[in-house]
């Protein structure tokens, strides 16, 4: 039985770097979904919050700080 130590280090580079890509691939998509959820859930409150302001000046806050958080 093989283990880990006995591969030489250009082996290991090679088992390294044939699971990365895939594992990243994986990682970078599960994180877009993520940071998707997330950004949506903070639209939808910020709308309910704009919406549900009793008065323009308030809605007025509201839309700056949206505005900021957007970059």
């Amino acid at each position: 039985m093989r283990h880990n130590w006995d591969n030489t280090e250009d082996e290991q580079q090679a088992i390294g770097s044939a699971t990365a890509p895939e594992m990243s691939t994986a990682m970078s998509m599960i994180d877009r979904i993520r940071n998707r959820r997330t950004t949506n859930r903070q639209n939808r409150a910020i709308n309910r919050a704009w919406h549900s302001a009793p008065t323009q000046a308030m809605r007025d806050e509201i839309a700056i700080f949206a505005q900021r958080r957007l970059g």
